[in-house]
């Protein structure tokens, strides 16, 4: 799985990204030099659509001083908010660093942004603190870990009475297999010929192919650790009701078991043309030779 931080502020659903928040001693004095150690209080609430990651906090100070609560205004007072959240005190001489993991909820709209706030103060927050910082960190956004492809076909017109053949290549990012919901939509005056699913290297003919529904759950393999793509062919039977007709079976991948989805696929174009029914006779599949009944062994003549 993807483990962002602020610094690379982007994250897939159901991942954690690590916050870090260094508390810096400046002096209470004019000469910085002469600081003295300060006691810190620090305070994290949990950002919307995220939840601690247990036993995920460090600090290369004091880690001992360290809180979880579920309400940080009932418990700590001041101007925290009534939420969820950590906490921490201790004696900084020059810096401080904290770190704690976050993850995200799943499912989760796509382009959503997490704001992470941190609250530092110099006395406890109920004592009002004669310097109290609000830092707000950089925004982590929701994205996708899966890129489906635009569709490819064969040609951009196939005629009424014929297949109309479309393939979707899907490729993972993330660091580990991810399940997806794929759905399509069946154009009016068509039958569904097959939908079949393989995963495979990238520009190669292998793979083993899987038959699904109109809509289906699929694994999609971590490219970073197989190096392999996952390609969805749906292949359509046409009808002469679609003749002028533009076919796009508008496949959707869904985040499992939600309508919140990962990609919508627009077709280049706008779709796939049906023209005029073909003049050309069907041409019947290749038969094979008769096999001839007579067997024949040949065994190599050894001299002697």
């Amino acid at each position: 799985a993807l483990n962002s931080n602020t610094r690379i502020p982007r994250v897939y659903p159901g991942d954690n990204f690590t916050l870090t928040v260094t508390v810096d001693n400046f002096g209470r004095n004019d000469d910085l030099e002469s600081a003295e150690p300060a006691m810190a209080y620090v305070a994290v609430p949990i950002p919307e659509d995220t939840t601690f990651v247990d036993e995920s906090f460090e600090s290369d100070v004091e880690p001992e001083n360290f809180q979880s609560v579920t309400d940080l205004q009932a418990t700590f007072g001041g101007d925290l908010p009534a939420s969820p959240g950590v906490y921490w005190t201790g004696t900084v001489s020059e810096t401080a660093d904290l770190s704690l993991e976050l993850a995200v909820a799943e499912p989760l709209a796509m382009d959503t942004q997490i704001t992470p706030t941190v609250y530092i103060a110099n006395a406890p927050f109920d004592e009002s603190p004669s310097q109290l910082f609000t830092d707000i960190e950089s925004p982590v956004t929701l994205v996708s870990p899966l890129a489906l492809s635009g569709a490819e076909i064969d040609s951009e017109e196939v005629p009424a009475g014929g297949e109309a053949t479309f393939v979707y290549t899907l490729l993972n990012t993330d660091g580990e297999t991810r399940e997806a919901d794929l759905s399509y939509t069946l154009p009016e005056g068509t039958e569904l010929v097959s939908l079949d699913v393989e995963n495979k290297s990238l520009g190669s003919d292998e793979g083993g192919a899987a038959t699904l529904q109109q809509a289906s759950r699929v694994q999609v393999p971590s490219f970073i650790e197989t190096e392999q793509v996952t390609e969805v062919t749906i292949v359509l039977q046409t009808s002469t009701q679609n003749e002028g007709d533009v076919l796009d079976p508008q496949v959707v991948l869904s985040q499992p078991d939600s309508d919140l989805l990962y990609n919508e696929v627009p077709l280049p174009g706008g779709g796939l043309t049906v023209g005029p029914p073909s003049d050309e006779p069907p041409v019947d599949p290749p038969v094979d030779p008769p096999v001839d009944p007579t067997v024949q062994l040949f065994l190599p003549f050894i001299a002697r």
